[in-house]
């Protein structure tokens, strides 16, 4: 479960840091960029979010065939009625 959880958390967090503004960059420049030059520091913005959208969508498409053929085969993690979850493990 642990191992698990640990994964779902770190894909989880993804989409929360671009929502709230705070994904990796450096924040002096792009702040400096967005009062003196607001056209060129969203274009920036927009480019940061287009970044992490891809990065998101290259996790899901990676993991999509491994997760669902977990989900075929009935390949699961975890203790029955208690916590289960597919494990894409099987295919590799």
């Amino acid at each position: 479960m642990v191992t698990m959880a640990v994964v779902v958390v770190l894909y989880m967090q993804l989409p929360y840091t671009l929502r709230s503004g705070r994904m990796t960059r450096s924040m002096r420049f792009y702040t400096r960029l967005i009062e003196r030059h607001p056209p060129i520091g969203n274009t920036v913005g927009l480019l940061f979010h287009l970044a992490g959208v891809c990065l998101a969508a290259a996790i899901m498409i990676g993991a999509w065939p491994k997760w669902n053929a977990a989900w075929r085969e009935g390949y699961y993690v975890g203790v029955i009625d208690v916590f289960t979850f597919p494990n894409g493990r099987c295919c590799s």
